[in-house]
């Protein structure tokens, strides 16, 4: 199933370069589908490592986490209101922030959680939280204006963005501060450590 769901992600993936050269307000629906495939590829790789029950209650505790911040950021604007993602992720929860953003949030850390502990299992589980929340920050920043409807976003320079430089900072750090709490919530799990390749480290 694993691999079933890693080729079809991959796939969809590709699929969506044909995206670039579309309007950006087309095919709405191609990025909830992508989150939801790199969830459900996310969570069985989860299963498969540390188990059905371990992997139900990791990602409870993630995605509410996830949800708390996020929702205090949509009403505030800070720490995370830089970052929401506002345009074409799919339903949104009261009308505040979309659904799909704690899924894919923790989809990220999932997969940022076991790519870390396959290459450098020898770092101990804060060094194994630690690097997988600068993936994830560093990811999100890269994903912001992607998931926001803009799909050039290798091209996208922060500089320029209207909340400017020192509060999109503010917001991957608070991010990435979270990120490394929830990262514990991950039980140590020696099966993680059989093999230094992973579909998750690609």
């Amino acid at each position: 199933m694993t691999h079933v769901l890693n080729v079809a992600f991959a796939l969809w993936t590709a699929s969506g370069l044909g995206l670039l050269l579309v309007e950006p307000s087309r095919f709405g629906w191609w990025s909830p589908v992508w989150i939801l495939l790199f969830a459900l590829a996310a969570y069985v790789g989860l299963v498969g490592k540390v188990g059905l029950a371990s992997a139900r209650v990791c990602a409870g505790v993630v995605i509410v986490g996830f949800s708390i911040l996020l929702a205090v950021g949509s009403t505030t604007g800070w720490p995370t209101g830089p970052v929401r993602f506002t345009e074409n992720s799919g339903p949104r929860v009261a009308g505040l922030f979309p659904a799909l953003v704690p899924v894919f949030a923790f989809s990220l850390l999932a997969v940022c959680w076991q790519a870390v502990g396959a290459l450098t299992p020898s770092v101990g589980r804060a060094g194994v939280c630690a690097w997988a929340a600068v993936g994830f920050s560093s990811t999100v920043g890269n994903s912001v204006v992607f998931l926001n409807g803009n799909r050039m976003w290798w091209l996208w320079n922060p500089w320029d963005a209207p909340v400017g430089m020192v509060a999109m900072v503010g917001a991957l750090l608070s991010l990435g501060v979270v990120a490394f709490g929830l990262a514990f919530i991950f039980p140590t799990a020696p099966r993680l450590h059989l093999a230094r390749w992973s579909s998750a480290a690609t």
